[in-house]
């Protein structure tokens, strides 16, 4: 709607449209008597627009709008682990696309278990797809052990050609354990760019005795980024601010969503052009063997930029005599309280977040 400075309709203005998604019905349109001006959008591929209206005088105005594919054609099943311990749980996350590999959501699925001898369960047995086409329950397993692949879970959806997937979990029955921690000191490197960290993982068996020459596996993955700003802050309570602290405006998942490091169809959605966030960490060394305390000891390393603004998942695995084993560590890349503590210097990185600050993850700003 077009009004002039007195708040009355202008009548015969040419408005121009555009959108970042979505074909328009025209370009251009001119405002009727009411003040109003309309053009129809559509779009063959799932995903926020935002659309653009702006008059012959330069003034605009946008709008957000998301298109939402309704009908699924394929559903691909997906677990954070498919080797659990006894009473372990795990998420169980079922990704649905429609036939022009669309995204879809707001779709019910229903989860069921078809075999477990290990009497494990699952905690809900219907989720609701994201906009990321997600649809997400918890599988507990039971107290005791399966053959390779003892457990299936099936997930389906009641509309369009009821597409179904299962996927396959095993349940060891080895008593073995290992754990992951670190310390409150982040180190930096001699050019201020890189931060480290330490961390120890821990196998025992049964008994906690130590396992020793025992390989662990480590895989570390960014799972959410943050977006907003640093602000000063009262730590202490004297009235004075003493500290930046982050101010998380969105905590944005893993575009990612399938883990592969591929930019898929419907994955890029803040629509920048790459999957955020990036590999921001790395770990060290590479190939880790526990000694005869049972300790393996390694450090991860990131740029100084990244502290703050990236949520990682690290996890460990060991395998022993056919048995497997892993344990989850979530964690923020984190700064040095040096680094926050000097008002006279920005932040790593600058006030502004990494990715942003913008509240809204469909916003690449």
């Amino acid at each position: 709607m077009a009004l002039d400075s007195g708040s009355g309709p202008v009548v015969g203005e040419t408005i121009s449209f555009s959108a970042t998604r979505g074909n328009l019905s025209s370009n251009t349109d001119s405002t009727d008597g009411s003040g109003n001006a309309s053009v129809v959008i559509s779009s063959s591929t799932a995903g926020p627009s935002v659309i653009t209206a702006t008059t012959s005088g330069g003034l605009s105005t946008t709008r957000q709008i998301e298109f939402v594919a309704n009908n699924p054609s394929s559903i691909v099943l997906q677990a954070n682990d498919t080797q659990l311990q006894p009473q372990q749980e795990t998420e169980v996350t079922a990704v649905l696309r429609d036939s022009a590999n669309n995204l879809v959501k707001g779709q019910l699925v229903t989860f069921r278990i078809d075999a477990d001898v290990s009497n494990g369960s699952l905690l809900q047995s219907q989720a609701t797809t994201d906009s990321l086409g997600r649809a997400t329950v918890t599988y507990r397993a039971g107290s005791s052990g399966t053959g390779e692949n003892g457990v299936t879970i099936e997930a389906s959806t009641a509309s369009g050609t009821q597409p179904t997937d299962t996927i396959a979990l095993t349940v060891g029955g080895q008593a073995l354990r290992i754990t992951l921690g670190t310390g409150n000191e982040i180190i930096e490197s001699d050019d201020d760019t890189i931060y480290e960290r330490r961390w120890v993982a821990i196998v025992t068996d049964v008994t906690g005795a130590p396992v020793a020459n025992t390989n662990v596996e480590l895989k570390l993955l960014p799972t959410s980024y943050g977006k907003g700003t640093y602000i000063q802050v009262d730590v202490d309570g004297d009235g004075e601010p003493d500290q930046w602290a982050p101010n998380r405006v969105a905590t944005c998942p893993s575009e990612d969503i399938d883990g592969d490091g591929l930019n898929d169809p419907g994955e890029d959605f803040n629509g920048d052009g790459d999957l955020d966030p990036s590999n921001e960490a790395t770990f060290a060394p590479v190939g880790l063997s526990t000694n005869s305390e049972g300790l393996a000891n390694f450090s991860i390393r990131y740029p100084q930029s990244s502290c703050s603004w990236v949520d990682y998942r690290l996890t460990a695995t060991v395998r022993v005599q056919g048995s497997e084993s892993k344990r989850d560590a979530n964690f923020t890349l984190s700064c040095s309280a040096p680094d926050l503590n000097n008002l006279d210097s920005t932040p790593p990185g600058g006030i502004t977040g990494l990715y942003g600050t913008s509240n809204n993850c469909a916003n690449p700003n």
